[in-house]
């Protein structure tokens, strides 16, 4: 039986502060209501993405990472599966370290690598000395020695196979294979995009009054 996925990804960003102007046709002095207005509530909801713990990208479900790359650190609620050649954090490991590590947290997997549903000669590269954390290692192995024997930086790949071997997520330091996982909970996931969603909610209250536009500066479509 195929598998049914949901999917909800939030790309996030740099802090941003929203305040939100919900109904109103007039501004009256103070205690003034004229008939048949609507007085105009402001709330303010601070960040939108605030509860992201400084990840790039999130998502409360499985994940593909199809190919190039994320400047920043990488964060699946569900499944993660990917593509021949990807790296993450490529530029900054972000900010969350899990207790007890020595490095922050690069990439962080709720559930578990899905290599079926990967490329077969896949290659996810760690960046920068970040660390990789897996809630759920059935069907991985976590690799710190190579075929001789000597210690080299961590790989997780499929159970049984070589360190060589592909798919495979290919570290850049040497993560003790005891705390990429198996690990879970360390982002409360459905509480965190139970809140974006109510964000969204009173976001789309507002009236339209900002114009999204494109990297050329023209008008994004509906």
């Amino acid at each position: 039986m195929k598998k049914i996925r949901r999917r909800f990804a939030s790309a996030v960003g740099g802090a941003c502060a929203a305040v939100l102007a919900l109904t109103g046709a007039a501004v009256l002095p103070p205690g003034v209501a004229a008939a048949g207005t609507i007085m105009q509530t402001t709330l303010s909801i601070g960040n939108p993405v605030d509860g992201n713990h400084g990840f790039g990208v999130i998502s409360e479900g499985d994940m593909v990472l199809g190919s190039t790359e994320t400047e920043g650190n990488v964060a699946v609620g569900g499944d993660l599966s990917y593509g021949a050649n990807y790296n993450v954090s490529l530029h900054t490991t972000g900010s969350f370290t899990a207790p007890g590590d020595a490095e922050p947290t690069a990439l962080l997997i709720e559930g578990a690598v899905d290599y079926p549903d990967g490329n077969p000669a896949g290659v996810l590269r760690v960046l920068n000395n970040g660390y990789v954390k897996i809630g759920d290692l059935s069907g991985s192995d976590v690799l710190t020695e190579d075929s001789n024997g000597a210690s080299v930086n961590t790989r997780v790949v499929a159970t049984g196979a070589a360190y060589d071997s592909v798919p495979r997520i290919e570290l850049s330091t040497r993560q003790p294979a005891a705390s990429v996982g198996p690990v879970s909970g360390l982002l409360d996931f459905a509480s965190l995009f139970a809140r974006y969603r109510e964000r969204s909610s009173t976001l789309a209250r507002c009236n339209s009054t900002v114009q999204l536009l494109d990297a050329n500066g023209d008008p994004l479509a509906d």
